[in-house]
């Protein structure tokens, strides 16, 4: 709080509660005096500067008005804190007294030209406020507690109209309003009608009532106005109500009886209505805020018969007078009701014949009869003209319909003369008992029975009836003998009766195989009898004679009892099962044989009964069956000594009624021989090695070579391989010693299926033994040399354990054999290629510069590789750069001494017929001066490797260098003469006396012109010791260009010469009158014999 300036001040606080009537919710204020000095012109100035209402005035009865003021502090300093308090009083009235409804405490409010806004809420439901108009007041400070400059102005009034509202009223409306049975209803229900009322309002109701109605809705309107409802009757006790709580809900109900209210099929309208209005309270008996929602309409679909006549046929298509007819007319309830007890009633120009009643679903349909007899003389018919025939569906309207108008179907129908009045016979009947089929041997015989009609309108005298048979597949009818048929001869039949014929077919006596019979009644076949229709006497049907009944023996839940049907070697099993009789006969005795073979897989693989048996089924047990009634069963029980069993897999079948030479059916001849059998699999526990991870390493090729784009992988003769396989036992037992041998198999072309045939081994490895526990699988390699294989395309093949001579099966018993062996193909899909070997060459040799150099150059060597082999060089290989000094070197000096490796480059590979450029670098910087040889060579050899990386078909053509005459020079910017030929002429072995000519070709190899200088020719005895050089030639230059070359020649004279050898000697500049860069290059020598 701001103090005073300069002044003490002292604080209480005191906590008040204020409220309004208890309708609104009482606040606590905390409120603070505090007594200040203050003088005359450093006083606050508080004082209410706006006062309006949200929503404005005025409003209706109920709503919450939000009551705004704003103050501010124009005054000196600061106001502590103080309370703005609110009031109402009415503008009539006794009572003129301001009510408070709220206050607030502000902390205290600074001095400023900005208001601070207050917001209170007026609730217009408290009983005191009542409708009418009303004061409201803003007061700050309302304790008195800031002294101010001018206490008059802390105030300010609005005014408030009050109008009357119907909020806070009850509000009643139906929530729901359901019908059981639901909609669609039929025309015989009564439906409970159901409502839940509920008072959403904010009174209590006090008593009203729930009315229930019903209007139907015409094909042209989809809405019922109020009045149009009819009302449903309601019992008072769900339907007339004495109150209903504020928030609270009830239900109304009543009952709708379709029939009772005499409702027609079609669509309604089903209405609640709740506090419905009176002609002396049209707003009903409470007054409500929403007088708008008390009605709730559901609609009703009640559904009814819908006859009517679909269509009509007579069962003979060609009437005469004196006839008898049916006529059978289709009736059709396209409703959904039921049309119970309908009449349909069939008229004859006018006058009615037949009249029959049914009741008929929805939805369906039948077939309705009315018989006519056109002889009937009340009927007063004729032949020859067209009468008119009527047939009405409910012709009393008994059923209530959606249409009444369809009911009739009319039709014509014209009677045919009457035909002259003679016997028509014919049969109307015919069967067998016992019913077809029957069992032959079984059944002895079968009677026949046949009804004979006379229809015509004379009696029909002395006429036989024939009963007859023949095979389906026959032509010709075979009658009765007499003595089967005994009441078939000599018959009579007055018009309009029948007769019964029996007779016999007796099947064990007339030898009737099983099959389709015919059998046959025919009336009158010597034509004794004239008649209407000579060509309606028989009727026929049909006989199936069946074979005699067998039983049927069923082979069914075979097992082993073994846990997964494994066994170790000596178990005994118990081979377990069930046959069952599911045939028509009893079963008599027959034997159950177990047997047993052994197969090349593991169970579970493919079906087992598809696999071949190394050898046949051996029987290892049997079990007899006395006999098996119809449906009867019996257990089986076979016992297997697996003590002398190799490991593996083993197919045990079990046959019942097996069949023997002399019984190819089994003892017991059944319905069906190809289900007596069963096999399931036992497997010995032994050893299984299996090869597996298969991989091949070729010296110097990359480690991914097996997964290289390539159809083959390549490998070049002379390249030597690694191959590596695991050896894992995934069998059950241990396994004991064995070996691994590796193979190297031909193949024709790419894709070529491998058949292993041809194998050459090329590497094995003996191992004691590999236990089934081992954490880890045995590893085998071998090595291959291709420098002996011929180029082609190979398979490598690993087999673990592999056969013998001696032992087909290898020296492990497995329980499986055929998966010793896993091949290269088998592993990566791709055969082994070998390829016929490379011949790398270096065709020139170039030094970039070309002269003479300074120490301290990047000198460039240029070589040419050609590949001139018929085979790829498929691995990386090196080029070597070499250099050797031709010159001593200078007095002090140290340099390299022999060759010396300088760089080296690498080729990825080069194929065959292909060439290649590499380039070396030499750094000459630490090279004294003088002559040095270059040399470049081709994947050169080692200690380890003598032919290098790459084997080729000639090792020895694979190095160049630099030609004598043309070394690098490495020195200063001085010329260098130096000899490069001498010849003599004639040749070395002269006569004496005969002069030998001399020549000598020289050159300035350095980097600058050399001056005049001079050749001297110089011979001495090279067969006498100590014997001196003397001159006998000398020629003189006066200088030789860079790079230039001339030749000097002298004569010897030979005539005063001794015989003998002699050493001739030339020196190029022989006084040494240029300055070179090499002064040790400058002689060249020659041998002469003398004779």
């Amino acid at each position: 709080m701001p103090a005073a300036r300069g002044r003490g001040t002292t604080t209480r606080r005191i906590i008040v509660a204020l409220g309004l009537g208890g309708m609104f919710l009482l606040s606590l204020l905390i409120v603070n005096w505090t007594y200040r000095v203050y003088s005359q012109s450093e006083k606050p100035e508080l004082h209410p500067v706006a006062l309006f209402l949200l929503p404005a005035s005025p409003v209706e009865r109920g709503q919450q008005v939000k009551v705004s003021a704003k103050i501010i502090n124009t005054g000196a300093i600061g106001a502590d804190a103080f309370k703005v308090s609110f009031f109402y009083r009415p503008l009539q009235g006794e009572s003129r007294n301001w009510t408070g409804f709220a206050a607030q405490l502000l902390p205290g409010l600074a001095p400023s030209d900005q208001p601070t806004e207050l917001t209170v809420t007026l609730d217009t439901a408290a009983p005191q406020l009542g409708p009418g108009g009303f004061q409201i007041r803003v007061l700050v400070d309302a304790e008195g507690q800031i002294p101010e400059q001018d206490e008059t102005n802390n105030e300010l009034i609005t005014g408030l109209t009050i109008v009357p509202s119907r909020l806070g009223q009850p509000d009643l409306h139906p929530a729901t309003l359901t019908l059981t049975p639901p909609s669609p209803v039929t025309g015989e229900q009564t439906i409970a009608l159901a409502s839940k009322i509920v008072n959403s309002g904010t009174r209590d109701a006090t008593a009203f009532s729930v009315s229930f109605g019903f209007c139907r809705l015409s094909p042209s309107r989809s809405v019922c106005s109020s009045d149009e409802f009819q009302p449903i009757p309601a019992d008072p006790r769900t339907s007339a109500f004495s109150a209903l709580v504020q928030g609270g809900s009830l239900t109304a109900s009543a009952e709708l009886s379709i029939k009772d209210l005499g409702l027609t099929p079609g669509t309604y309208q089903i209405r609640v209505l709740v506090d419905p209005p009176t002609a002396d309270r049209p707003q009903g008996q409470v007054n409500e805020q929403d007088e708008s929602n008390n009605d709730l309409i559901t609609g009703l679909d009640v559904q009814g018969a819908e006859l009517h006549p679909i269509g009509l046929r007579l069962d003979k298509p060609f009437v005469r007078l004196g006839d008898q007819v049916n006529l059978l007319v289709k009736v059709e309830n396209s409703g959904n009701a039921t049309a119970r007890d309908f009449e349909t009633v069939f008229y004859i120009n006018g006058k009615e014949f037949a009249r029959t009643s049914a009741t008929l679903a929805g939805g369906s349909s039948a077939e309705l009869s009315g018989r006519l007899n056109t002889g009937d003389p009340t009927l007063g018919l004729t032949s020859d003209l067209a009468n008119k025939i009527q047939i009405v569906v409910d012709p009393n309207q008994r059923i209530s319909e959606l249409d009444e108008t369809n009911n009739t179907l009319e039709t014509g129908l014209t009677l045919q003369a009457a035909l002259p009045r003679l016997a028509e016979l014919h049969p109307i009947a015919i069967r067998l008992n016992r019913p077809s089929p029957l069992e032959r041997g079984r059944d002895r015989s079968v009677t026949i029975s046949a009804v004979i009609e006379n229809s015509g309108s004379q009696a029909a005298k002395a006429f036989d009836v024939e009963l007859a048979y023949r095979p389906s597949v026959g032509v010709r009818w075979i009658p009765l003998q007499p003595q089967f048929c005994s009441v078939c001869r000599g018959l009579s039949l007055a018009p309009g009766t029948t007769v019964t014929v029996q007779g016999s077919l007796a099947l064990e006596e007339l030898g009737l195989a099983p099959g389709i019979y015919d059998i046959r009644v025919l009336v009158d076949p010597q034509n004794q009898v004239p008649e209407l229709d000579e060509t309606n006497n028989q009727m026929s049907t049909t006989l199936t004679l069946l074979s005699p009944r067998k039983p049927n023996l069923i082979l069914s839940d075979l097992k082993l009892d073994l846990s997964g049907g494994i066994a170790r070697r000596g178990q005994i099993v118990r081979v377990l099962g069930t046959v069952v009789n599911q045939g028509d006969h009893a079963a008599g005795p027959f034997s159950v044989q177990f047997s047993r073979c052994r197969v090349e897989a593991l169970p579970g693989v493919q079906n087992p009964a598809s696999l071949p048996c190394t050898s046949g089924f051996q029987a290892f047990d049997s079990q007899q069956i006395a006999a098996l009634a119809i449906g009867e069963q019996a257990e089986l029980v076979g016992r297997l000594d697996t003590t002398n069993f190799a490991p593996g897999t083993y197919l045990i079948q079990v046959s019942v009624d097996p069949a023997t030479p002399g019984a190819p059916d089994g003892a017991v001849l059944e319905s069906n021989e190809s289900d007596n059998s069963g096999i399931t699999t036992l497997l010995i526990a032994g050893p299984d090695l299996i090869v597996q991870g298969l991989k091949l390493s070729i010296e110097f090729a990359p480690s991914n070579l097996l997964l290289a784009p390539t159809p083959t992988i390549q490998m070049t003769q002379g390249e030597q391989a690694k191959i590596t396989a695991q050896i894992a036992n995934i069998g059950l037992e241990d396994a004991g010693a064995f070996l691994v041998r590796f193979s190297l198999c031909p193949l024709g072309t790419i894709g070529q299926a491998a058949q292993h045939q041809n194998c050459v081994p090329f590497g094995s490895q003996q191992f004691t033994g590999l236990g089934r526990t081992l954490p880890q699988p045995a590893q085998a390699s071998a090595s291959l040399d291709s420098s002996a294989i011929a180029p082609g395309l190979y398979d490598i093949l690993v087999e673990a354990d592999p056969p013998t001579s001696s032992r087909p099966s290898g020296q492990v018993a497995e329980q499986l054999e055929n998966n010793n062996s896993q091949s290269l193909l088998q592993s990566v899909f791709k055969p082994l290629e070998i390829l016929p070997p490379p011949d790398l060459i270096p065709t020139s040799l170039a030094l970039n510069p070309p002269g003479p150099t300074l120490p301290g150059a990047q000198l460039e060597l240029f070589v040419q590789v050609e590949n001139q082999g018929t085979g790829p060089a498929l691995r990386p290989f090196i080029t070597r750069f070499s250099l050797r000094r031709l010159t001593p070197l200078p007095k002090g000096a140290s340099g390299p001494s022999g060759e010396q490796n300088f760089d080296e480059r690498t080729l990825p590979s080069l194929g065959a017929g292909e060439r290649a450029a590499v380039k070396g670098i030499l750094d000459t910087s630490a090279l004294p001066f003088g002559s040095y040889e270059l040399c470049a060579t081709l994947d050169p050899t080692d200690a380890e490797h003598p032919r290098g990386h790459i084997p080729e078909s000639n090792e020895a053509n694979n190095r160049i260098c630099t030609p004598s005459d043309r070394p690098l020079q490495l020195g200063p910017l001085e010329p260098d003469l130096r000899p490069l030929t001498i010849g003599l002429s004639p040749a070395a072995k002269v006569n004496r006396g005969q002069p030998v000519k001399v020549q000598v070709t020289l050159t300035n190899a350095g980097t600058q012109p050399a001056g005049p200088f001079r050749v001297d020719f110089l011979i001495r005895r090279s067969d006498i010791a100590g014997d001196v050089f003397a001159p006998f030639g000398r020629v003189t230059f006066s200088g030789l260009g860079v790079g230039e070359s001339t030749q000097a020649q002298a004569t010897l004279q030979t005539a005063f010469r001794a015989s003998g050898s002699y050493e001739i000697v030339v020196i190029i500049d022989a006084g040494d009158q240029v300055k070179e860069s090499d002064e040790h290059n400058n002689q060249i020598t020659a041998t002469l014999q003398l004779r």
